[in-house]
């Protein structure tokens, strides 16, 4: 089931991914390893685990990072419309 976003957890989202480059920085060292920045995802999913425990379909064991890349593409999108 696909995560239900509200405005609080889109931005912490956005926040939690700006904060580290590698995910999103094609030129840093990192970018390319993909372990690495699957973890880094993971890490991401757990914290947004905790801080927003009401949000449905939140597993940081079982989250996709494409679904996270997903939610701040859809959060992008619906901004500018």
């Amino acid at each position: 089931m696909p995560v239900q976003w509200n405005s609080e957890a889109e931005l912490a989202l956005i926040e939690l991914v700006r904060a580290v480059p590698s995910l999103w920085d094609t030129k840093h060292r990192d970018y390319s390893k993909k372990l690495l920045r699957k973890q880094l995802y993971k890490k991401i999913s757990e914290k947004l685990q905790a801080a927003f425990p009401d949000l449905e379909g939140i597993d940081a064991g079982k989250i996709n990072c494409l679904d996270l890349v997903h939610a701040l593409k859809i959060c992008y999108f619906t901004s500018i419309l």
